[in-house]
């Protein structure tokens, strides 16, 4: 590709970007405000959007030269977190709906606390080991 090319491609990852981060602090503050109606799916969903958004943090910050170890490290970072916990929150709801269409059972939304917790440990973890993965090779 020449430079005309990615400079199209990084000026539409810009613009996609920006409107996926106005959607997912559009959902995030629409659970905020009405969270006291918060449903299991609810909580669920919100998870996800926040892993959304930590990816799209991502991509934002690709658009600062890749040069600066500080930028290149964050970036790796947040992407791999986003990435990470938003397979496991994908994973998780598609357990759920799974439990609760052949099982319902209201005590499964008293998991959500312990499921956060566990996902967001892993998803470090994995970051964790992914950034000391890229300086023992820098």
């Amino acid at each position: 590709m020449n430079s005309e090319q990615q400079n199209i491609l990084q000026i539409a990852n810009i613009i996609t970007t920006g409107l996926s981060i106005l959607g997912e602090l559009f959902m995030i503050i629409s659970y905020l405000k009405f969270s006291h109606k918060a449903t299991y799916a609810m909580k669920l969903v919100n998870a996800l959007v926040v892993s959304d958004l930590l990816y799209s943090s991502a991509n934002i910050l690709s658009i600062f030269p890749q040069d600066l170890p500080s930028i290149c490290v964050t970036e790796g970072f947040l992407r791999q977190v986003g990435a990470d916990s938003a397979a496991f929150w994908v994973v998780v709801i598609s357990y759920s709906t799974y439990k609760q269409a052949t099982n319902f059972d209201k005590s499964r939304e008293k998991s959500f606390g312990k499921l956060t917790c566990l996902i967001c440990f892993f998803s470090l973890l994995l970051a964790a080991v992914y950034v000391n993965w890229i300086f023992s090779n820098w």
